[in-house]
């Protein structure tokens, strides 16, 4: 049997949900800037919906209305759950208090710094050019923040860099092999953000124009591109999915740029030049040490 022309492989397949995850994903900082509301407001509608939004995508995975996993989690899934939350709270509030191509590129450096965490936590071991990707994307990060230090984004970029830290903590926790599923520990950490947004914010009023935006954000775009993201490290290759990452960093701002009107600073683009150079030379080293494995 003829396969048709435009027919996709497996792989191809998942390749292309996974990237459109990504580029869902990376409408999140738009949506974030595009509802009126101080950065714990935004912080705790954004978490509540999202609490929902993934509580449901639980009930779909699991074809079950049994929540025990969420009400009654173990110590590992409630640790998951408490650093994303810490992620949530930093990330919303860079995003609210730097520019979004700052924060984004910032955030870009995660899979460097759980590799660190990894190594400080769980005794990886971190290869040589992983270190020297590492070493490029701090150069990177210095840049943005030593420049935005005079323009008043000093506390967004250094949130950003908490984001990092906590969500790298967080992808240890995961790599670890002591939670079973990931949904479970986004449920908790969505209640937790809103819980600490609320209890913080006071006044949870949003306007109604607000309100379209941030429904889209928790209950689409969020389990949305969680769910297709997810696919990607179970069906490809590790430095084909962090290729494949890199394109929230790249797409964010363009949104925020062409929609808002925020141009990224020089400096910002010198030192996000440093964060993806040195995140694409680590994947390119990656993709080579795979193939020398007959890893494809």
């Amino acid at each position: 049997m003829q396969k048709h022309p435009l027919s996709l492989t497996p792989k191809s397949r998942v390749t292309l949900l996974c990237i459109t995850g990504v580029m869902i994903l990376s409408t999140d900082a738009l949506l974030i800037r595009l509802i009126e509301g101080t950065a714990l407001q935004v912080t705790f509608w954004r978490a509540l919906l999202m609490a929902v939004g993934f509580g449901i995508l639980h009930i779909i995975t699991t074809r079950s209305w049994r929540l025990q996993a969420i009400f009654y989690p173990d110590r590992a899934t409630l640790l998951a759950g408490a650093l994303f939350a810490a992620c949530s709270l930093c990330f919303v509030a860079a995003i609210k208090h730097t520019l979004v191509a700052n924060a984004l590129f910032i955030v870009a450096t995660v899979p460097l710094s759980a590799a660190a965490i990894s190594w400080l936590a769980l005794g990886e071991m971190v290869k040589r050019e992983t270190w020297f990707a590492i070493a490029g994307a701090l150069a990177g990060m210095t840049v943005i923040v030593a420049a935005g230090s005079g323009g008043g984004y000093l506390a967004g970029n250094l949130l950003a860099i908490g984001a990092t830290v906590f969500l790298g903590a967080y992808l240890t926790v995961l790599r670890s092999g002591q939670v079973a599923s990931a949904l479970p520990a986004l449920v908790i950490a969505a209640l937790l953000t809103a819980g600490v947004a609320g209890s913080l914010a006071g006044d949870l009023t949003i306007p109604l124009s607000s309100i379209p935006w941030v429904v889209l954000l928790g209950l689409i775009v969020l389990p949305a591109s969680f769910s297709l993201i997810s696919l990607g490290p179970r069906h490809l290759p590790a430095p084909e999915v962090g290729l494949i990452l890199l394109l929230e960093a790249i797409f964010g701002p363009v949104w925020v740029w062409l929609l808002l009107g925020e141009r990224p600073a020089v400096a910002t683009f010198v030192g996000g030049s440093l964060v993806l150079l040195s995140l694409l030379l680590r994947v390119w080293t990656a993709r080579r040490e795979h193939r020398k494995m007959g890893l494809h």
